[in-house]
């Protein structure tokens, strides 16, 4: 009986000793795979998709002193194989996952590198992985050592059905092993999430001690059982992905004798898109293709910068551990799994085609039912995360959010509470009300957040006019509990409330920062008095209630993290003290509370890891701080009580009957803490356009579009047509002198004159130029005008249109337009005419003698 104990302890012990699953592959959201541990801590089974829906391919198998091999990661069956090595232990870091596996005398250490580049957008894009194993003896004995790896086609589909294709490529380099479907399905999804139009690449470095085959697993594996070695045999009977011995692509490596550490072994894994997303009519590329115009020359790019890679991963891995450290181990557990989630359902694109330096990045949310595109809600959780990396990569998401509110929708007041549920063909639905306050609150605080950190103000002046028409929104609706006034769970508090008076607040801000005082102060005192209205109806004695009518509600106002991150100074101090002593007493004094973490609120039983982390970011309290961290470390590694990767949304009890948002982005708040020491910056950028047309301030297509000043156009039109006037008279006065004097109509038409003098006073005809015709419409003159282009050599009609004014360059009003602006206009157009009259290039006007 004491042993039966003894073992069920040891079982409970073991079950918290590493996470529940291991990032393997967390690169894109189609590109998301995990080694699931389970209740058994079992690193040999199938690495699973994020949503647990599909099993993918990918072993890796060491054999020692010429024994049969032993695995060490992976679940392929094979006929034969050894038992499984000694699992030792697990570490995560932001960028790494570190496998510790014995096997016999020797120890092996087998990295999963998932590198996240915060300088360079084009790596950071690439939608590959590192595997690297390094291995080292345990007894002081020389051991001879080689590596079998292998992948499978399940990487590119749930219906293994689908008759794969495959291809062996020998650079100088390198070699890669390439696999499709044979009929793909472009810009799709399959009901696993996995993407149908995908291209399995494996790559290894190209040396003498490197062998190759494609074909079955079995007879792969077989090969090197043998022989230690592989064929480079290349079977090419293409078949079902599971059909006929399953085919896999294999590479081993032989590390010759060793007799205390190996060289590094390296393997690259890759699945690429192209397109990646449809959005607006228009498809977009993976961002790394700016750079690189074939995926085999950035696969080289990637294999071969592994060094570079790995140093800046540590380096990376270091800063943000350590800081995480500074708080507390438990934290740091979080924060290396979190950081990873944050970016492992994002994909960054830019415009195909002639458009330039247009970057959008969008984020396919995984749920249990559907794939939400670049919900906000999920976006401002996964904010802190992206905050600290790299606060220009935020903006980039929250661009096609922006674009959509202003082309799509320009008559709904409020923001889109997503891009749609079709990914990565993106259908934009129109925005329900039901979350109108969540969203738009969520957005103006976000969009604020982003010039803060990065110190950007571009989003704050291309999208002023629709930032505003929010907050109005805002404003109008105040903090009642009414429609409109409810998260994605259909819950209704003052939290939501909250989130209203701070957008509003934020409004405040980007007026000022755009030099917009009267709009700043307007704002200004509307947060203010929606503030006191809201404190009024929320704050009752001790706490803040969730309910206004119920004084015993309460929840997590994580909205107050916002409100301290970035400074608004919204909250005051009576209810930021409080409240985090109501929250000692209900989580750190209460005994019953539940282990996982603390309930969303007491309308709702689910636990949301990203709100607790958030609400830890927020709060003063050390023992809260500590406590939500514990509780939501618990449920990460809580192995036997999850049923899926780390979930961000959960019962608070053990059940994992209500587990979902499996390996959410959302999962980025676990960073709130380190966010909270981000430096604010003043951000920089032209001041708004008042006068500009909301509907015009982007192009989904192609960048953002250079905003139309309607002052100057609009002066522009009249100066137009008082020339147009002026002109036809000149015409008209010549036309009765030609009548007079028919000699004139061999001298010059009036169409028709000699090729213009440059601005450095040649002639084009002296440039061997033949003729020109030119408009003698005349063209406002500046003296800083760049040099006229060279005429075509065949004579056509050049038909000079009105300067357009460049942005930046303030808005001209309508009096301008119709007083001044126009008398410069027929200034320029005397200055014209005498040029052109001391160039020999127009006659002087005649004038009909009465």
């Amino acid at each position: 009986m004491l042993w039966l104990v003894l073992c069920f302890l040891f079982s409970v012990v073991v079950a918290q000793k590493w996470p529940t699953s291991i990032p393997i592959a967390v690169r894109a959201p189609h590109f998301n795979s995990y080694i699931v541990l389970g209740s058994n801590q079992n690193q040999t089974q199938k690495p699973s998709h994020w949503n647990l829906k599909h099993d993918v391919g990918w072993t890796l198998w060491m054999s020692v002193d010429g024994e049969k091999p032993t695995k060490l990661f992976g679940g392929i069956f094979r006929q034969g194989e050894t038992p499984e090595a000694t699992f030792k232990d697990v570490e995560l870091t932001p960028t790494r996952s570190i496998l510790t596996v014995d096997v016999g005398p020797v120890e092996a250490t087998v990295t999963f590198l998932n590198p996240i580049e915060p300088e360079d957008l084009v790596l950071q894009s690439f939608p590959f992985t590192y595997m690297y194993c390094n291995v080292s003896t345990t007894d002081g004995r020389e051991h001879s050592v080689r590596l079998f790896t292998d992948v499978t086609g399940e990487w590119l589909a749930k219906d293994l059905k689908k008759t794969v294709k495959w291809n062996f490529t020998e650079s100088d380099s390198m070699f890669f092993h390439t696999a499709w479907l044979d009929s793909p399905t472009r810009l799709s999804y399959d009901y696993a999430g996995m993407a149908e139009d995908s291209f399995l690449w494996f790559a290894s470095t190209k040396s003498d001690t490197t062998t190759y085959r494609a074909g079955s697993a079995v007879m792969c594996l077989k090969r090197f059982t043998e022989n230690g070695t592989l064929d480079g045999a290349r079977d090419t009977d293409y078949r079902g992905i599971n059909e006929r011995d399953t085919p896999a692509f294999a590479f081993a490596r032989d590390l010759g004798n060793i007799s205390s550490t190996s060289d590094t072994a390296v393997w690259a894994l890759g699945l690429t898109r192209d397109p990646s997303v449809s959005f607006q009519a228009s498809q977009r590329r993976p961002y790394y293709t700016s750079k690189y115009t074939s995926v085999p020359q950035a696969m080289t790019a990637f294999l071969s910068g592994f060094e570079d890679a790995k140093k800046r991963a540590i380096d990376l891995d270091n800063s943000l551990m350590n800081a995480a450290r500074s708080i507390s181990s438990e934290y740091a557990d979080l924060v290396a799994i979190g950081t990873r989630m944050a970016l492992s359902a994002i994909d960054f694109t830019t415009a195909a085609g002639e458009h330039e330096n247009d970057t959008m990045a969008f984020m396919a949310i995984p749920y249990d039912s559907e794939s939400r595109v670049s919900a906000v809600d999920t976006i401002f959780a996964s904010f802190p995360a992206l905050l600290r990396l790299n606060a220009t990569w935020a903006g980039y998401l929250l661009r096609p959010l922006l674009d959509v509110g202003t082309t799509s929708w320009p008559d709904i007041e409020y923001a889109s509470y997503d891009l749609g549920q079709k990914y990565p063909t993106i259908s934009v639905q129109e925005p329900p009300q039901k979350n109108s306050i969540e969203s738009t609150g969520d957005m103006l605080i976000m969009v604020w957040a982003q010039a803060r950190v990065s110190g950007d103000a571009t989003r704050l002046t291309s999208h002023y006019h629709l930032l505003k028409k929010w907050a109005d929104y805002l404003v109008n609706k105040g903090v009642d509990l009414t429609a409109g006034l409810s998260d994605g769970a259909g819950i209704r508090n003052a939290n939501l409330a909250l989130k209203g008076v701070l957008g509003v607040k934020c409004m405040s801000l980007i007026a000022k920062a755009v030099s917009l005082e009267d709009d700043h102060r307007k704002y200004s005192d509307s947060a203010h008095s929606m503030y006191k209205a809201w404190k009024a109806k929320a704050f009752r004695e001790n706490h803040i209630v969730s309910d206004y009518t119920n004084q015993s509600s309460w929840g997590l106002i994580y909205s107050i993290f916002y409100d301290k991150m970035l400074r608004l100074d919204v909250v005051d101090e009576e209810v930021l003290n409080a409240q985090d002593a109501f929250y000692k007493s209900q989580i750190v004094d209460n005994a019953a509370v539940a282990k996982f973490g603390v309930t969303f609120d007491t309308m709702d039983s689910h636990v949301s890891a990203p709100w607790n982390m958030i609400t830890a970011g927020a709060t003063n309290n050390t023992e809260v701080r500590d406590r939500l961290i514990s509780q939501v470390r618990a449920k990460m590694y809580a192995n036997g009580t999850s049923k899926g990767i780390f979930p961000a949304l959960y019962d608070s009890s053990s059940s994992s009957s209500r587990d979902t948002s499996y390996g959410s982005p959302a999962q980025g708040a676990m960073l709130s803490l380190l966010a909270m020491d981000l430096h604010l910056q003043t951000p920089k950028g032209t001041s708004p356009n008042l006068t500009q047309d909301p509907s015009t301030s982007s192009d989904l297509s192609g960048g953002e579009k250079k905003h139309v000043l309607v002052g100057p156009i609009l002066g522009g039109v009249i100066g137009g047509l008082a020339i147009l006037i002026i002109f036809l008279i000149l015409l008209f006065c010549y036309r009765r002198r030609q009548r007079k004097d028919p000699r004139l109509l061999a001298h010059y038409s009036p169409f028709m004159v000699p090729p213009p003098t440059s601005v450095a006073g040649i002639s084009e005809h002296e440039r061997g130029n033949t003729s020109s015709t030119v408009s003698l419409l005349p063209l406002k003159l500046k003296q800083d005008m760049a040099p006229r282009p060279s005429p075509p050599a065949s004579p056509q009609t050049i038909w000079r249109k009105p300067r357009i004014p460049e942005p930046e360059e303030p808005a001209a009003s309508a009096s301008q337009a119709n007083g001044p602006g126009l008398h410069g206009e027929l200034e320029n157009l005397r200055r014209e005419m005498d040029r052109l009259r001391m160039e020999g290039l127009m006659l002087p006007p005649l004038y009909e003698r009465r």
